[in-house]
């Protein structure tokens, strides 16, 4: 099997089959295998943003990582634990979580950025937030399937 196209990736060189059936790739700088990929992890990062919405403990269970982290846009940092015991108490409610502009980047086959920015509402204990932030999600794949282990959020530069 010939190669003809490669991926630059962190130093290293991934190359890919020829063979695909849809070459159009050079266009956009994606193999179909990566673009599979960048629309799994889409589509993850879509259902942890509904299980924030509508907390479902079992979900979110399989959702993140043993050390996920979330930074609220406030500064506090809430570990996997916390934010599963926050959210079943309604202490941590999200009302609203809008995301726009969201890109997926993998860094090699183990290691995805989701960025963009998000529209939030939420109470979290007993104080009212919402505004619109900048956001960055980390996704690993160890042995076990992708797992979020980071989120966050923080104010966007402004350039007027």
């Amino acid at each position: 099997m010939s190669c003809e196209a490669d991926r630059e990736t962190n130093g290293t060189r991934n190359t890919m089959p020829s063979s695909s059936p849809n070459n159009d790739y050079r266009a956009t700088g994606i193999h179909p295998a990566f673009k599979a990929e960048q629309d799994f992890i889409q589509q993850l990062d879509d259902a942890l943003a509904t299980n924030l919405l509508k907390p479902h403990r079992e979900s979110l269970e399989r959702l993140l990582g043993k050390t996920f982290i979330l930074r609220l846009p406030n500064g506090d940092v809430i570990r996997k634990v916390e934010l599963l015991d926050l959210l079943a108490g309604g202490h941590l409610a999200f009302k609203s979580f809008r995301r726009e502009d969201k890109s997926v980047r993998l860094s090699d086959a183990n290691l995805a950025f989701v960025t963009g920015s998000c529209a939030i509402e939420m109470d979290y204990m007993g104080v009212s937030m919402s505004g619109q932030f900048r956001y960055t999600a980390l996704y690993v794949r160890h042995s076990a399937p992708w797992q979020a282990v980071a989120m966050f959020q923080y104010d966007g530069l402004r350039v007027v």
